[in-house]
């Protein structure tokens, strides 16, 4: 599963999904003993160690803030989920998903020509309520920004197959995750991320972008905690170039600093002691919201903003980044994406 929902810790209790949202911890999976680790920015980067009893201790936690969740639930976002799911299996989960939702919604299927991976995309528009226009065949097609710009807050069920995004969706096991997270197998990871940037096409090739972040770690030892920061750079919109970037560069701040997703909002006002209230949980939310969506980008910030975040102890550069974040892409994402190339990296 991905999308929102993902970084639900019921959703990896039930087995669907890999992020376990909750702070970086060992467990033990034969006395059941947990230790939380502070000392770590993700669960995934823990040495490998065995338990007072002797057996090998699981470690994870990405410190997903459960806000990105509730806040979604609590503006009625039609949430949209994605489920990695075989070919031959996809037509009888569309049948099972027509039963199941029959009485309340009309299904339409989406096909966006421009994607560069298939993509099984399916709106629920609720019953009684207009229908787009469809071809004959019953599907609707259309272009990607054609799609978000009148779709992008509908209700939507979406089945990818393996081969999609070329990470193959086959099933894997805790042991696996735990056989691959070590700085080996992140290094192979980043390692085919730098070949693929080198394959610059053109001057205006998106790559130039990525080459940029990814220079910043060469000779660095290479955790996942890194890794995830580099392709949350990459993925983010005005978070690097004539932004973070410049800050790295002139040393005001560490790459590890820059609010690369937008969890990072909620966590780095969390630190400021701010989320003891109600009202600070709502004002860090806020704002997360406002720099996710680029608002501050686009209509800049409020005086009144400014000022709350000056009276938290936020530092200056941190403001002034925030406000040049036109999109901040999701945590949870990443993390299910980046698993899968560290399994394909290691077998």
């Amino acid at each position: 599963m991905r999308g929102t929902f993902a970084s639900v810790y019921v959703a990896w209790l039930l087995g669907a999904t890999v992020v376990n949202a909750t702070l970086p911890h060992t467990y033990c999976p034969r006395c059941r003993k947990v230790k939380f680790h502070p000392e770590v920015r993700d669960g995934w980067d823990i040495p490998r160690s065995k338990c007072e009893c002797g057996a090998d201790l699981v470690r994870d936690g990405h410190n997903i803030p459960y806000q990105i969740y509730t806040d979604d639930v609590r503006r009625g976002n039609r949430c949209g989920y994605e489920l990695g799911i075989s070919h031959a299996l996809i037509p009888q989960a569309v049948q099972l998903m027509k039963e199941y939702y029959q009485d309340l919604y009309s299904l339409i299927q989406v096909i966006r020509p421009d994607r560069d991976y298939e993509h099984y995309t399916f709106l629920l528009i609720p019953c009684g309520a207009d229908l787009p226009k469809t071809d004959d065949d019953g599907i609707l097609r259309m272009s990607s920004e054609e799609y978000w710009e009148k779709y992008h807050d509908q209700r939507t069920i979406s089945f990818i197959p393996p081969n999609a995004r070329s990470v193959p969706l086959r099933p894997f096991t805790e042991a696996d995750l735990q056989m691959c997270m070590v700085p080996d197998v992140f290094n192979k990871v980043y390692q085919k991320k730098v070949e693929e940037a080198n394959k610059i096409l053109s001057v205006n090739d998106y790559r130039i972008h990525n080459k940029s972040i990814l220079a910043q770690a060469q000779g660095c030892e290479m955790t996942f905690s890194l890794l995830l920061q580099l392709c949350g750079l990459m993925h983010g919109t005005s978070i690097w170039e004539e932004n973070g970037e410049i800050l790295v560069k002139n040393g005001s701040v560490d790459i590890m600093d820059l609010a690369a997703f937008r969890d990072d909002i909620i966590l780095k006002i969390q630190q400021s002691g701010l989320l003891s209230s109600c009202a600070g949980q709502g004002l860090a939310v806020r704002i997360m919201n406002e720099v996710r969506r680029g608002r501050y980008h686009i209509k800049g910030m409020s005086e009144e903003d400014a000022h709350l975040l000056e009276e938290l102890g936020m530092p200056n550069w941190f403001i002034e980044h925030i406000k040049k974040i036109a999109y901040a892409f999701p945590k949870d994402h990443t993390i299910e994406f980046l698993s899968r190339e560290c399994i394909e990296a290691a077998y």
